[in-house]
C-alpha cells in the first residue's frame, strides 16, 4: 500500500508544483490552456479530497486530519481565485490542495511508522516554503511594474502643471519604492509588499491629485472584490486607466510599444464581444489580458 501511495505522492508533486508556461500571460491561446488544465485538476482535486475525507474517517490521525483541513483550505482559495479570473493563483491553490489530500491520506495509512509521518510533515513545510516566496515574488514583480508607471506618469503630468502637493507625494513614492527593492534584495518579501502597497496608494494619490486640479477626474480603484459585475467594473476602470497612460507616452514613431498598445486594444474589442454575448468571465480575463500588454507598451514606451 505504501509503495502505490508514495508513487501517487511523487506523480502529484511532479505535477502540483510544475511552473505554469511562462507564455501564459503571452497571449489568450496559453491562457486558455491554463485554464484548460486548471479545470482538470479541479476535477482531481475533487475526487483526491473525498478520497481523503473517507479515508481519515477511518483512520483517525490527527496529523491526517489537519492534513486534510489545510487541503480544504487550499481549494477554497483556489477556487476563489477561479471566480475572479486568477487563474495562475487558482492553479497553484489546487495543485497544492491535491498535495495536501494525497499527504494526508499517507499520513492516515501510515499512523505507525513515525519515519514516514516525520518524512511527509518535513517535504510539506519545505514545498509551502518554496510556493509562498515564489508568490510573493510574482505579486512584488507586478505591483513594481504598476509603481513604475504610475511614478512616470506624475512626473510628466507635474512637468506639465505644478502642483506641490502631488510633488510631495511623489518623492514619498520614490523613497518607498527604492526601499522596496533594497527589501526584496535582501529577501524581505513582506516589507518590500508593504512598501510597494504605501508607494501605489501615493503615486496614485499624486496623479489624482494633479488630474483634479485640472478638472479631469480619473480613478485607479483596488478593492477586493468577489461578485463577478464588481470585478468586471474594476477591471474596466483599470484598462480604462492603463489605456489613459499609454496616450501619454506611446507615440506612431516608437514601433514596438505601439505594436503592444494595438494588441492591447485587440483583447479590450474582444472583451466587450464577449460582454455581448452575456460571458462575463471571458470579458474579465480579456480585460486583464489587455491590461497586462498595455503596462508593457508604457514600460517600452518609457525605456
Amino acid at each position: 500500500m505504501f509503495r502505490v501511495l508514495a508513487l501517487i505522492l511523487a506523480v502529484t508533486i511532479s505535477l502540483a508544483w510544475s511552473p505554469a508556461p511562462s507564455s501564459a500571460e503571452e497571449n489568450g491561446q496559453a491562457k486558455a490552456q491554463t485554464v484548460k488544465t486548471l479545470e482538470h485538476r479541479m476535477k482531481t482535486n475533487k475526487a483526491f479530497l473525498k478520497a481523503a475525507g473517507q479515508i481519515i474517517t477511518d483512520g483517525n490521525s490527527k496529523e491526517a486530519a489537519s492534513f486534510l483541513r489545510m487541503a480544504e483550505k487550499a481549494s477554497e482559495e483556489g477556487m476563489e481565485h477561479y471566480r475572479k479570473g486568477e487563474y495562475e493563483f487558482a492553479l497553484e491553490d489546487i495543485s497544492e490542495s491535491t498535495h495536501l489530500a494525497v499527504s494526508a491520506i499517507i499520513l492516515s495509512k501510515n499512523q505507525k511508522d513515525a519515519t514516514i509521518r516525520d518524512s511527509v510533515i518535513e517535504e510539506e513545510l519545505v514545498l509551502r516554503e518554496k510556493h509562498e516566496i515564489e508568490r510573493k515574488e510574482a505579486q512584488i514583480r507586478k505591483s513594481m511594474d504598476e509603481v513604475e508607471i504610475f511614478i512616470r506618469t506624475a512626473e510628466r503630468l507635474l512637468a506639465q502643471n505644478a502642483n506641490a502637493g502631488a510633488n510631495e507625494k511623489l518623492k514619498e513614492t520614490k523613497a518607498l519604492y527604492v526601499s522596496a527593492k533594497k527589501n526584496l534584495a535582501a529577501g524581505l518579501m513582506d516589507g518590500a509588499l508593504d512598501d510597494l502597497n504605501r508607494a501605489y496608494r501615493l503615486s496614485t494619490a499624486a496623479v489624482k491629485e494633479i488630474k483634479r486640479s485640472q478638472n479631469d477626474i480619473i480613478t485607479f480603484p483596488k478593492p477586493s472584490v468577489t461578485d463577478e459585475a464588481a470585478l468586471l467594473a474594476y477591471e474596466l476602470k483599470k484598462n480604462n486607466s492603463y489605456i489613459y497612460f499609454a496616450t501619454q507616452v506611446v507615440t506612431e514613431d516608437k514601433v514596438e510599444p505601439s505594436r503592444l498598445l494595438n494588441d492591447g486594444m485587440a483583447l479590450k474589442d474582444e472583451a466587450a464581444a464577449a460582454l455581448e454575448k452575456g460571458e462575463k468571465g471571458k470579458a474579465i480575463e480579456k480585460l486583464k489580458a489587455s491590461t497586462e500588454i498595455i503596462i508593457k507598451a508604457i514600460k517600452s514606451a518609457s525605456e
